[in-house]
């Protein structure tokens, strides 16, 4: 059945790897604020600076599980990223994943970072036993890597790995635009020194906005050089910068990019993550077999736990234009379609999916 609150009738969606969908509940909210700043703006400004901005930073460390003093709100992963890198440039030796999301590895290949990019299995798998493998031989200083692979929606076990990097001191950076409100991330349990997120797609937030997370322990390692609230001032003859994650934080919020985070997390909030993950992961598992039983050549052929939202296959010719005829949304990439399921989706959409094919 139709989620009515997200759904368009009519339409099979199954693509929040590109796009989460916003629902209207949320867009009436939003409708509201706008038709407010249209009598007076500089209150909605107001009122977002002392209420709303803190308030949308406080859902998301309790969504996270961790501290506020761990976050800054910024306008992307890009954007949180790349502040953040000037201050990591002290660590030289960095490991990261062939074909891993380009916003993540290509910042680091522009910079003077000693660079090692190791390569998926045969079933474009990055196994946690491959990675520290590569790990032990290389030594990096950094290891930076997708939750969940934009390209074949491969999960990876960061739990595994991050313990790893803590035992051995190395900073693990982990981007989870791919999987932020589809996989259950507890900061808490998870040895991660930096996450980030754009957060338009699994927790269905719109465009404009993100975070990044910096753990205390890596905080107090590093210095703080980019960013509005990192301004220099000069005392005689020294340029000195405020010393905090703060630094990273969007200077002139877009408050209706972060009410929308805020309306998103407060929905992510009262949905289990942990059942939105099965619910996905198995409509996938179940995609998996109708694509297999219709002759199609998987990209992502992985074990059932090494799913979460996301399932590639290589385009025979003509399928997504096919697809687009029967108003089937989806994602297509080269020479592979990406279908990815998410709440909003059921087994009814696999059922007009697989008619379709």
């Amino acid at each position: 059945m139709i989620n009515s609150d997200f759904r368009t009738p009519g339409i099979t969606y199954l693509n929040t790897a590109h796009d989460g969908l916003f629902s209207r509940k949320n867009a009436e909210k939003l409708h509201s604020i706008r038709t407010e700043a249209l009598d007076n703006i500089t209150k909605v400004r107001a009122e977002f600076a002392a209420e709303g901005a803190p308030k949308t930073q406080a859902l998301l460390a309790e969504f996270l599980n961790c501290s506020e003093t761990e976050l800054a709100l910024v306008n992307s992963f890009s954007v949180g990223f790349n502040y953040l890198l000037p201050s990591l440039e002290v660590f030289k030796k960095v490991m990261v994943l062939d074909n891993d999301y380009p916003s993540l590895w290509m910042p680091m290949g522009l910079r003077d970072f000693d660079m090692k990019v190791i390569s998926p299995d045969s079933r474009n798998r990055f196994s946690a036993e491959s990675i520290i493998e590569h790990a032990e031989e290389f030594k990096p200083e950094i290891i930076a890597m997708s939750h969940v692979q934009y390209s074949s929606g491969y999960l990876a076990d960061i739990k595994t790995i991050g313990e790893y990097c803590s035992d051995n001191n190395i900073i693990f950076i982990v981007d989870a635009t791919q999987s932020f409100g589809c996989v259950p991330l507890d900061l808490q349990e998870l040895k991660i020194d930096v996450l980030s997120a754009s957060t338009y797609k699994w927790v269905c937030a719109g465009h404009g906005a993100g975070f990044v997370y910096i753990n205390q322990e890596l905080q107090s390692k590093i210095k703080f050089k980019l960013g509005w609230y990192g301004v220099a001032h000069k005392f005689g003859k020294e340029w000195k910068t405020n010393q905090s994650i703060f630094n990273l934080n969007a200077g002139h919020k877009d408050h209706e990019a972060f009410y929308r985070l805020q309306f998103a997390l407060e929905d992510a909030l009262q949905r289990s993550t942990e059942k939105t993950f099965q619910n996905n992961s198995g409509l996938i598992l179940k995609l998996r077999g109708i694509l297999l039983a219709k002759g199609l050549e998987l990209i992502s052929d992985f074990q059932e736990d090494e799913y979460a939202g996301i399932i590639v296959i290589k385009e025979p010719g003509g399928l997504f234009e096919k697809l687009k005829e029967n108003n089937i949304i989806a994602t297509q990439r080269g020479e592979s379609i990406r279908f990815s399921c998410h709440f909003y989706n059921d087994s009814a959409d696999l059922k007009l999916l697989s008619e379709s094919l």
